[in-house]
């Protein structure tokens, strides 16, 4: 007990109510009587040690006085016992920086801003410990440029969800994620994932991750009462954590896809701008965008919106392939021409995993017990989907049984999950009797039995009309075992000289060398012997220290957070709502999502982006042009009750305004009296504040739509004043009253 309470237990009622002790504290705080108010705090906590906010007032009292020691232990004492409330760690990140605690401030300043506090003074604070390292050469040589780099493993958390066994990018995703675990990194790695609900990333703990996937790499399916009581619990756990707090200037690579994901490139700003972040895509393939006829229609469209956004946000790229690099970089030339070479990190890696289930008894019972005892196979593994080409080598399959006895031919045994427009090579395969007994599908199998068919098969066949490398390929040259695969995008990089090749889409050619390996046990075994003796593969720690090294080595100096504003092209009409179904790239739908800055806009649906708190920003930038006057024109819309809104530009208000319920409305913003002053580039960065007096909840109107919303905006334009053709265009594309303000 502190010399205080004693003193306060001395001369006061020794049972005076809680509530009434509040009162007498809060009456002394208000007058500035901060050790009489510390008194009364001090016996109200006595009473109820559990109330947090009076251990928070406690602290203020305290810190007021001067007697910091105290402070801090009852701020802690708050934190302790609330520790998702963002005022406080705002107050905590106030108590240390007025005692010159600079990491601790920053640190309880960054962990209040990402769970979305829009302190003036925490910004301020972040923003200035950048610069201070930034231009402090003792202080940025003992610091990394890079001092976290965290993997993205959303998607694969996402599959886990619903599927047990892991696809190409799902595995080469747990490979990288258990090399993390083993390679001693010169920076930090850690694990996240995307929390919509957080407006953010999560940490992921890898100790709770490892386990869940070792449970998947086990026999079983999604349904196992085990596998479904693990998700449970790692999930409520994810639940439970706060948004992560990044430290300024780390590095972001998604390891997976993110297309998906509602907002998630409105997050990448918004950490942009907060920490500094560095965001870089890992792109696989390429697939939706270079063969849409194989993917359907919704991914392509959710594939080609998100690459074209992307390209404008990516701070670097890595890619699976050469191939790939070179069809990225090709695509990235329709938004914008990338500044900086690809990372290139080939999955020619070995399976971290132990090899498993073959050898003696086991793999005997294994191969019983998927129906392959004394039988002789080739392996197919894929998923069951029209661009791994399973019809082409049906057709093929047929062709060797009508040139050669039955039982020469061996069983196609093909490994993996049902996927999209799969209907037209089972249609073949049920058309073609001569089949049944010779074409075998499985899916759901383990590690250790997928591990066996690899060791006990003839050979293997990857018929894949399109890949961003080709794992099964890779997969196959490691377990001593000949590929056959086609011969065009990076499937060429993943065989080398040890796969065999068929040309395209060529029903003979695959015939003709897959009977050269089935029937010519000779050459067989001299590319087995070739394989073995000669084929040098990487580790997967070696897979990741490329990645990881080259991301450290591209981001040689300090981060400093910024808004990342879209780069408008003046006269040009942005729909920020009513997005194209994107059939190719599109840069200016990638640009029109881009001037949502910050957390207060929910996605964007068929019309209208919507903000979702009464704060809400747009952000956008000139190029640079000779001194000229400009204008915006905001095509906005009411939600279903009368809404008044402020719009304030570079910080000063511009126009006042209320809208009926449901009414759109084009306002006009004169831009020659903002600050726009812009970096040596002569990128001018203007954010636009729009400000609503109260939410309205779209409840009342759809109970399905729980949304709150604020006001709606559908059209941008910036051009010249004295650009009467553009300024006409939109009050022609909006048909709507110009309200000049």
């Amino acid at each position: 007990m502190s010399m205080l309470q004693d003193d306060v237990r001395d001369r006061a009622d020794p049972s005076p109510g809680f509530n009434h002790l509040v009162t007498l504290g809060d009456a002394s705080r208000d007058v500035g009587q901060w050790m009489e108010a510390a008194h009364y705090y001090e016996l109200a906590v006595g009473i109820q040690p559990g109330v947090a906010g009076i251990w928070e007032q406690l602290g203020h009292a305290y810190k007021e006085h001067g007697s910091f020691s105290q402070a801090g232990a009852a701020y802690l004492k708050a934190h302790s016992l609330n520790p998702g409330d963002v005022g406080l760690l705002v107050q905590l990140g106030h108590f240390h920086a007025l005692r010159d605690a600079t990491p601790k401030a920053l640190d309880y300043y960054q962990r209040a801003v990402t769970a979305g506090s829009q302190d003036e003074h925490a910004l301020r604070y972040i923003a200035q410990s950048v610069h201070c390292r930034a231009a402090d050469p003792a202080r940025q040589s003992a610091s990394t440029a890079i001092p976290a780099i965290y993997f993205e493993y959303t998607d694969l958390l996402d599959h886990c969800r619903s599927n047990r066994t892991p696809t190409g990018i799902q595995r080469v995703q747990i490979e990288l994620f258990r090399a993390s675990l083993l390679w001693d990194s010169p920076v930090p790695i850690r694990a996240c994932a995307y929390a919509d609900q957080k407006r953010g990333w999560v940490d992921v703990n890898p100790d709770e991750l490892l386990a869940l996937l070792d449970l998947g790499a086990q026999r079983g399916n999604v349904a196992d009462p085990d596998w479904q009581e693990a998700l449970a619990r790692f999930f409520t756990a994810l639940d439970t954590r706060a948004a992560c707090v990044f430290p300024v200037g780390a590095a972001l690579i998604n390891l997976g896809t993110s297309w998906g994901i509602e907002n998630y490139m409105a997050a990448i700003r918004t950490m942009k701008a907060r920490f500094g972040l560095r965001y870089v895509p890992f792109v696989h393939d390429l697939i939706p965008l270079m063969t849409p006829e194989y993917v359907d229609h919704g991914v392509t469209a959710a594939f080609n919106a998100w690459l074209s956004s992307a390209i404008l946000h990516g701070d670097l790229f890595a890619v699976t392939s050469s191939s790939t690099r070179n069809d990225l970089v090709k695509a990235a030339a329709q938004i914008r021409p990338l500044s900086h070479d690809p990372i290139a990190m080939p999955l020619d890696a070995a399976p971290s995993a132990p090899r498993q289930g073959h050898g003696g008894a086991h793999t005997a019972q294994t191969r019983e017990r998927l129906g392959l005892a004394n039988t002789d196979f080739v392996l197919f593994v894929g998923t069951m989907e029209a661009r791994k080409n399973h019809y082409l080598v049906f057709q093929a399959w047929v062709k060797l049984l009508a040139s050669h006895d039955r039982s020469d031919v061996p069983v196609l045994v093909c490994v993996g999950k049902r996927g999209w427009k799969f209907e037209r090579a089972q249609s073949y395969l049920e058309a073609h009797p001569e089949l049944d007994g010779k074409v075998m599908i499985l899916s759901g199998i383990s590690d250790a039995e997928l591990a066996t068919l690899y060791a006990e098969c003839q050979f293997t066949l990857y018929a894949s009309l399109y890949e961003g490398w080709g794992l099964p390929v890779t997969e196959s040259l490691h377990h001593g075992k000949a590929c056959l695969t086609a011969d065009h995008s990076s499937l060429p990089e993943a065989g080398g000289q040890f796969a065999d090749y068929y040309e395209g889409d060529s029903v003979k050619s695959l015939t003709s060398q897959a009977e050269r390996l089935i029937f010519d046990r000779s050459y067989r075994e001299s590319r087995e012997h070739l394989i073995a003796t000669q084929r040098q593969s990487q580790d997967w720690q070696t897979a990741l220290q490329t990645l990881v090294l080259a991301t450290i080595s591209h981001f040689p100096t300090p981060a400093v957070p910024a808004i990342l504003a879209a780069p408008i092209v003046p006269a040009t009409i942005y729909r920020i709502g009513n997005q194209p179904f994107f059939r190719r790239l599109d840069r200016g739908a990638a640009i029109a999502e881009m001037l949502r800055a910050g957390g207060g806009w929910y996605g964007v649906d068929a019309a209208t982006a919507w903000s979702k708190d009464r704060r809400a920003r747009l952000a956008f930038q000139l190029p640079p042009v000779a001194d000229t006057d400009h204008v915006v024109f905001l095509k906005l819309r009411a939600p279903p009750e009368k809404t008044s809104l402020t719009l304030s530009l570079a910080g000063t208000l511009s126009a006042r305004l209320t809208l009926r319920p449901g009414e759109a409305r084009i306002v006009r913003l004169d831009l020659s009296q903002a600050p726009l002053a812009g970096p040596s580039t002569g990128e001018r960065p203007i954010v636009i504040l729009l400000q609503v007096d109260q939410l309205v909840s779209m409840a009342k109107y759809d109970p399905a739509n729980t949304r709150q919303v604020g006001i709606g905006v559908e059209m941008f334009m910036a051009c010249a004043v004295e650009d009467d053709d553009a300024r006409l265009a939109i009050l022609e594309c909006a048909l709507m009253t110009l309200e000049d303000a």
